[in-house]
This record gives C-alpha cells, structure tokens and sequence, in this order.
C-alpha cells in the first residue's frame, strides 16, 4: 500500500463519496445517469479538472482509503464504483473530528 499525505482536495473527495455512498466512472461522460456522482459531476463539486478528481481517485485506492469495483448497471453499462474502505471511514473520521 502507498503511504502518502492526504490533501485536502482527497479528504474532500472521500467527505463526498461517504455523504453520496459512492462515485462511479462509467468511461465516458455520456453514458452518466441521473442520480449517479460521475467524475464530471463531483468535478464540478470540488471545483477541480475531471482528470485531476480521477488521478485522485486512483491515488486514494493505491493509498487503500478507496476499493474499487467493477460493475454493471441494470441497463448493461459497465461502471467502475468507488466506495470508501474501512481505513478511509476511519481516516475521514479522525479528520472531521
């Protein structure tokens, strides 16, 4: 696991996943559902790139604050779904507190 420090924009990333119960990347903007938090959504959230939220995203499941999954969608599309881990409630607790 890669241990490095967590910026601020990565607690606010993981504050927002915790509050929406997940972030899903489904490749392309265009096959975002309603109701789902894409990349380009929480982006806009953060008031970050689209790039510069999933480098993060990366970056938190190398750190093992986020798992990510692959998934489909009733609709047939595949998603990735990022949830927070065990360690990341436990972090993201420690930081709110």
């Amino acid at each position: 696991m890669l241990k490095e420090t967590l910026t601020d924009q990565m607690v606010a990333i993981m504050r927002l996943i915790k509050e929406k119960g997940s972030t899903v990347c489904a490749g392309t903007c265009e096959h975002r559902k309603p109701g789902e938090l894409h990349c380009l959504t929480a982006a806009q959230i953060l008031k970050c790139s689209t790039s510069g939220y999933k480098r993060r995203l990366r970056e938190l499941v190398q750190m093992g604050y986020l798992d990510r999954k692959r998934v489909q969608r009733a609709d047939g599309a595949n998603l990735a779904r990022y949830t927070l881990t065990a360690e990341g409630d436990s972090e993201l607790a420690k930081r709110m507190s």
